[in-house]
This record gives C-alpha cells, sequence and structure tokens, in this order.
C-alpha cells in the first residue's frame, strides 16, 4: 500500500513453528499465538549506495545534459551531505545538499542544456537510493 511517499507492508508473525517441523506424535511448537503487524519505508528504498564519514564516491560515465527537465534525487543525508559535481570539457558546477530524507529532492546544477557532463557524487554520512530528471516535481498524491 502506498499512500504519500511511504511504502505501507503487512505481515503476519507467530511465536511458534508451522506444523510438520516436530516428530511424528510429538508437539513442540509451543503456545499458539499470532498477530499482524505493519513495515514502512519511503519509496524505492529497497537498496542504496552509502557513504560514512569517510566518503563514499560514485562517478558516472559521460553522457548529454538533458533538454528539459531537472535532476533530482531519492536520498537521506538528515545527518550529513550530499555533494555533486556537473563536469563539461570548460566548466563545472557543484550542488550541496545537506540534513535531507526525501524521494525527490532538487539538484541545483547549472550546466548547459545539450552539454556531455560527467556526474561526481560524494555521499558523507549519506545514502543515495535514486538519481532522476523529471520535467515536474514527482507527483506523490
Amino acid at each position: 500500500l502506498i499512500i504519500g511517499d511511504t511504502m505501507y507492508f503487512y505481515y503476519s508473525g507467530r511465536i511458534y513453528r508451522h506444523g510438520g517441523y516436530e516428530p511424528v506424535g510429538v508437539s513442540d511448537s509451543g503456545q499458539y499465538f499470532g498477530g499482524i503487524g505493519i513495515a514502512t519505508m519511503k519509496l524505492d528504498r529497497f537498496a542504496s549506495l552509502a557513504g560514512s564519514f569517510d566518503v563514499g564516491l560514485l562517478r558516472t560515465k559521460e553522457f548529454l545534459w538533458p533538454n528539459e527537465g531537472k535532476l533530482y534525487l531519492n536520498a537521506n543525508c538528515k545527518w550529513g551531505k550530499i555533494e555533486i559535481s556537473a563536469k563539461t570539457e570548460n566548466a563545472e558546477s557543484i550542488a550541496v545538499i545537506e540534513g535531507k530524507d526525501e524521494i525527490a529532492i532538487p539538484v541545483n546544477l547549472k550546466v548547459c542544456k545539450g552539454s556531455a557532463f560527467t556526474l561526481t557524487v560524494k555521499l558523507i554520512n549519506a545514502e543515495l537510493y535514486a538519481m532522476y530528471w523529471s520535467k515536474n516535481r514527482r507527483s506523490l498524491e
């Protein structure tokens, strides 16, 4: 179930074994009790790239800056920061993001549309789940 930017997972649990594990005629399952639980996670956060205070580094191959849209991150740097640089043949633009834990963090880099560039992402006590281009901020409704 997805509500806003959060995924909800309902699950069942028991404090006893499922049948079929005990020897024939012997019940060692213990007291029967079960319940339903809920786990939550922000959207698209099943895997991440992470950096400690020693810094995690990600560098992309060269590609063309899109003619439309803006770069967004799904990231958690609530207690750290993410430094992103876009480097072209003639220029470099740097953005720093701190104190965020969001699925659509806008990245303000100044790169000429259609320019060839590489991205370098430094994760300092941070986790990166996704980077994507979008014409509009991702709708969470």
